[in-house]
Order: C-alpha cells, then sequence, then structure tokens
C-alpha cells in the first residue's frame, strides 16, 4: 500500500513537471509578420531580407509562410508545438488552409515544417524530410543559420510551385540513413487547420 501511494505520487508529480515545461505559444500579434526570431538568433539584416522575402511570396502567391526561432520547446513535441501554433495563430489564407509554419529549436537541435490542409498534398511530409535534410541541414552543420533557412525557404518555393528539383535521392519509404540527422532530429511536421490571419505589409 505504502508502495503505491509513493507510486501515486510520483506519477502525478511527473505529470505536473510534463506540464509546467510545455512550451507556451505566444499571443498572435496585431500585425503579423512572416519571421518571429525570439532569441535573437539571426542578425537583423539577415531576419529583415528572409521576411521579406517571405512577405513578398506571400503577396504574389496568397500562401503564407511563417518561420519561428526558439530555444527550447521546453519538452514539448514540436511537431504537436507546430500543429498547435498554426491553429492558434491561423496562418494561411482563409478559406485556402495555406499556411506553412516552419519552427526551429535550436538548443534542442530539432527543426519540423507544419503544413496547412491547401498545401500538405505538394509539400508533404516526405519532401519536408528532403528539403531539411538535403538542403536545410548542411548549412546549420556549417553555423550558418540563416543561410540554411533561406535556402530552405527557397526549396520550398519551388516545390509549390512544381519547380523542386534535388539530385540526392533516397527512399521516402524508409528515409535517409539515421547519421544524415546528425546534428539535428528532423521532424517534417504536422497538418494544421489555419484561420484568418493578417500579416504586415
Amino acid at each position: 500500500m505504502r508502495y503505491l501511494k509513493a507510486s501515486l505520487s510520483f506519477l502525478l508529480l511527473f505529470s505536473f513537471l510534463q506540464l509546467w515545461s510545455q512550451f507556451e505559444i505566444p499571443p498572435k500579434p496585431d500585425l503579423q509578420t512572416s519571421v518571429y526570431d525570439y532569441i535573437n538568433l539571426l542578425p537583423a539584416g539577415q531576419k529583415n531580407a528572409l521576411e521579406q522575402k517571405l512577405i513578398r511570396y506571400s503577396d504574389s502567391t496568397s500562401t503564407q509562410i511563417v518561420m519561428a526561432i526558439i530555444a527550447s520547446t521546453e519538452g514539448e513535441n514540436i511537431n504537436y508545438l507546430g500543429a498547435q501554433w498554426g491553429q492558434q495563430w491561423g496562418i494561411g489564407q482563409k478559406g485556402k488552409d495555406n499556411g506553412i509554419l516552419v519552427i526551429l529549436a535550436r538548443d534542442d537541435r530539432k527543426i519540423a515544417i507544419n503544413t496547412g490542409y491547401g498545401v500538405e498534398g505538394s509539400l508533404t511530409d516526405a519532401m519536408s524530410r528532403r528539403i531539411i535534410d538535403n538542403i536545410i541541414i548542411p548549412e546549420f552543420k556549417k553555423g550558418d543559420y540563416y543561410q540554411g533557412l533561406n535556402l530552405g525557404a527557397d526549396a520550398i518555393f519551388q516545390v509549390l510551385n512544381g519547380e523542386f528539383n534535388e539530385e540526392r535521392t533516397f527512399d521516402e519509404t524508409n528515409g535517409p540513413p539515421l547519421s544524415s540527422f546528425l546534428p539535428f532530429i528532423i521532424f517534417p511536421g504536422h497538418t494544421f487547420h489555419s484561420m484568418e490571419s493578417q500579416r504586415r505589409k
């Protein structure tokens, strides 16, 4: 009986710690932009260049791509976090569900791409994995976060435009070998249902 009480106490404490450690999604800004660097990872000039590129693409296609850079998910599953973040902020155009959210958790060494229903047919989980593994992560390994995200954005544009051509291939069923996931862990992301959003022009 004493052992049972101790076990229950441990489970309750563990559950509490899990809840306490979950990442708190920031409030939706009144005027949205495209790059949210919560840890100042990118120099101002790089952040602005990436921001303007994504805004121009959104203005010309109506597909909204948002990048969020955080230190850690605080124990939250990055896929679940991305899906919840996309829903709460309403990334993408209302009625088209064409939003994309890229989350980089630097200290966790994880990155994920989450898509709205309207773009998941083109930007599949397998395609997202290819972009992250073959285009983004090689730049991250060089210590160049900006170039990784910048080239990743270009690849996403190409995929959505039906122009993506990446020479390296792998079995999309099994994915790339485990060694290619290092030093970052890849999560293609989950689909979220986007709602109406505003963005800064």
